[in-house]
């Protein structure tokens, strides 16, 4: 199953305050890499805007994350019809527009399930389902999700 997540997973697998979601947000970054799927490029530019502002790394180590990252998963750029679908979906939704841009960029590239934190866990977006990967609930969901074998 293709999988994306929101910048706060990646934001979250470099915070030494929260080891807890420092380890799933590992897994969840660790399986998307080795699989190679494509990303939203709206992450990349939204965590090194996060890591500049709050000093979460060296710029050097965010600007080589994001490199690696792109080494692996191709990272995808926001189209027209992207822009569109996100203000309908925010309006529909009542879901923060860059929000309902990832989703729909991340339905765009094929994606089934978006983990995301701060985004509404359960909810079914456009044939995205957005998981919160640190509510205690869906630790089944998440290890199925992250143990299964690679389709293909």
């Amino acid at each position: 199953m293709i999988v994306c997540f929101d910048t706060n997973i990646l934001l979250y697998r470099f915070d030494l305050d929260s080891p807890d979601k420092r380890a799933i947000a590992g897994r969840i970054v660790d399986y998307v890499l080795r699989r190679g799927t494509p990303l939203p490029a709206q992450i990349a530019s939204e965590f090194l805007a996060v890591v500049h502002r709050k000093r979460l790394l060296p710029p050097s180590s965010a600007r080589e994350t994001i490199a690696r990252i792109q080494r692996c998963c191709p990272l995808a750029l926001v189209k027209i019809e992207d822009l569109i679908a996100a203000s309908e979906l925010a309006e529909t939704f009542q879901v923060q527009y860059f929000d309902a841009l990832i989703c729909v960029v991340s339905r765009r590239l094929g994606a089934h399930v978006l983990f995301s934190e701060d985004m509404h866990d359960g909810l079914r977006i456009d044939g995205v389902t957005l998981i919160n990967p640190f509510n205690p609930t869906n630790a089944g969901a998440l290890a199925e999700l992250l143990d299964a074998p690679p389709q293909g």
